[in-house]
């Protein structure tokens, strides 16, 4: 009661005051520059975009002062993303009342704001290849710190990700015919109800197993294995195994629904982007994209040749 009267009093202007009090306070003790940079990714559902949080600080340029590092803030999901990025950052504010700490301090947004006046892009480059390309920088060359891990599964498994933040799950229309030839074919199936913090634990899909909840370095430990497939609707984890997994690991299909209208230019696969900007792009061997309603039998071959075929 006395903290609501007193922030009742002061306003929001006050908070804001203390909040870039408080991070200049935490600046020095941390012997960082007390005016840096200072950098976020802010997103639709309330902070929990982990791609796009990894996309960005992978993509991150120097600085035009080399010797500053920046600060970053942002929600407490994305502490497993960013402690690998932390050798390059000067300071991290992770908070559930990330939105204030960004307005309070003028934090830029790198995520989907990457630049002020005309879009020096071609139309079409959405995430991930948007980053690289406009900071000019290549995937292929970023300093990634991520602890490694002994894989958790292994084996001829087929590990499902049917849902994403912004859309609906996909059920076992969409993936049941799949999951019923992986099986014929000698596949363990699981279905991953943890990563996606936006959703609550759903059951596993028919005829799969609950994924044991895993981290992100579990999870990139598992990439290693060739005989490991992982599906799922395009999201933000597809970012990070695409980029984190090694080029004859897991193989990768992805499903792409009708909305967003602009999901469909998130592909990974872009032969357009190839021709245009072939130093910035990498383009990994077995990824499959198709759009869901296209996902059927005929598909399925591609990914697991049947046994009598």
């Amino acid at each position: 009661m006395v903290a609501q009267k007193f922030i009742k009093r002061f306003g929001p202007g006050f908070l804001r005051h203390v909040r870039r009090r408080w991070l200049q306070i935490r600046c020095l003790l941390s012997g960082v520059c007390a005016n840096p940079p200072v950098y976020t990714v802010v997103s639709s559902n309330r902070g929990r975009s982990v791609g796009d949080v990894f996309l960005a600080l992978a993509s991150m340029p120097r600085q035009a002062r080399p010797n500053i590092r920046p600060i970053f803030i942002t929600h407490p999901n994305h502490a497993e993303v960013v402690s690998w990025f932390a050798h390059r950052l000067g300071c991290v504010v992770l908070s559930h009342d990330a939105e204030n700490w960004v307005a309070a301090t003028n934090a830029q947004n790198i995520h989907w704001h990457l630049h002020q006046g005309p879009d020096p892009l071609p139309g079409g480059i959405n995430n991930p290849w948007r980053f690289f390309i406009h900071h000019q920088v290549s995937p292929l060359h970023q300093d990634i710190r991520v602890r490694a891990e002994p894989p958790q599964l292994g084996g001829k498994c087929v590990i499902l990700i049917p849902e994403r933040g912004d859309n609906s799950r996909l059920g076992s229309e969409h993936l049941g015919a799949f999951v019923n030839h992986a099986i014929g074919q000698g596949y363990r199936c699981y279905t991953n109800g943890h990563i996606n913090t936006n959703f609550s634990s759903r059951p596993p899909l028919p005829g799969t197993h609950t994924l044991p909840e895993l981290s992100l370095r579990q999870l990139i430990a598992i990439t290693r294995d060739p005989e490991v497939i992982f599906v799922g609707t395009r999201c933000g984890l597809f970012d990070i195994l695409y980029f984190m997994r090694p080029p004859q690991g897991s193989p990768l299909v992805i499903l792409y629904p009708h909305e967003p209208e602009w999901i469909m230019e998130a592909r990974f696969i872009r032969p357009d982007i190839a021709t245009a900007h072939s130093q910035f792009y990498d383009a990994r061997a077995n990824v499959h994209e198709f759009r869901v309603d296209d996902f059927s039998p005929a598909c399925f071959n591609t990914i697991i040749p049947s046994i009598d075929s």
